[in-house]
């Protein structure tokens, strides 16, 4: 079986943001579908370790804004590259409050929809929601961003590791820091280097040691460090999610 075959569908980009009595998040989600109509139904999913999944399982609802085509990298990193229970991702943001007292950006959006939960399906990694839309703005009349323009003129690409950092990313793309508190250890390269030093960095390591034994295998999303030579083909990083293919070797 050849499991390429998915990385054929198409996505949008979102923002999706929800709020708990005084807890508000945001996260970044490639996974948003109408379903229904009278009434309007969407559908969305959420990888189990976001904040933002825990909010909307609280309240039951939820607020996604479209992102535009030309939204820069560094608003899809501040929603997708940070954890919801570190840092209000709202602070010194323009943002309108909706319908069911969620808040939700301006900039970079050209359409928002706000729905209450109607049900909840757990598939393991992710939770799937379906909500009522409630209300509907259309803002801007941008192009929308589709998860496919993201990694071929977005998200920035490093010469020599292009294949670690661009290809095969899990489809969620807030996934990275979204994880649990467990795992905040493995985020210091990404958070403090930055992700073009990082990756950098990475590909320094990698030509300076080439010649070496392969010790590990180290996550170029989230910094996790698998220690064993041998990585499976089928290995998740248990920290952001991402596939054995955003893993780069450690030698020794």
């Amino acid at each position: 079986m050849n499991k390429n075959v998915l990385s054929k569908l198409t996505y949008g980009l979102y923002i999706l943001s929800s709020k708990d009595h005084d807890k508000a998040s945001g996260c970044i989600i490639d996974v948003c579908v109408q379903v229904a109509t009278n009434p309007d139904r969407i559908l969305i999913s959420v990888m189990d370790s976001n904040y933002t999944r825990e909010l909307i399982k609280k309240s039951g609802v939820f607020c996604i804004a479209v992102l535009c085509k030309d939204c820069p990298f560094e608003m899809i990193k501040h929603f997708g590259y940070q954890s919801g229970r570190d840092v209000d991702k709202f602070e010194g943001l323009t943002t309108f409050t909706d319908i069911n007292g969620v808040p939700s950006v301006l900039s970079c959006v050209c359409a928002t929809i706000s729905a209450k939960v109607v049900e909840r399906i757990d598939l393991g990694s992710h939770t799937v929601f379906i909500g009522i839309v409630k209300d509907q703005k259309f803002l801007s009349c941008s192009e929308p961003m589709t998860y496919a323009h993201y990694q071929e003129h977005v998200k920035p690409k490093v010469e020599g590791l292009d294949d670690h950092v661009t290809q095969n990313d899990e489809k969620c793309v807030d996934s990275p820091v979204e994880a649990d508190k467990s795992g905040d250890k493995y985020h210091k390269d990404a958070n403090t280097l930055g992700l073009y030093e990082t990756a950098n960095k990475l590909a320094m390591e990698e030509c300076c040691t080439k010649e070496r034994p392969i010790v590990g295998w180290k996550c170029t999303i989230c910094g996790f460090v698998y220690q064993d030579p041998v990585l499976p083909d089928d290995y998740m990083c248990p920290v952001c999610g991402h596939p054995s293919s955003d893993f780069v070797p450690i030698y020794g």
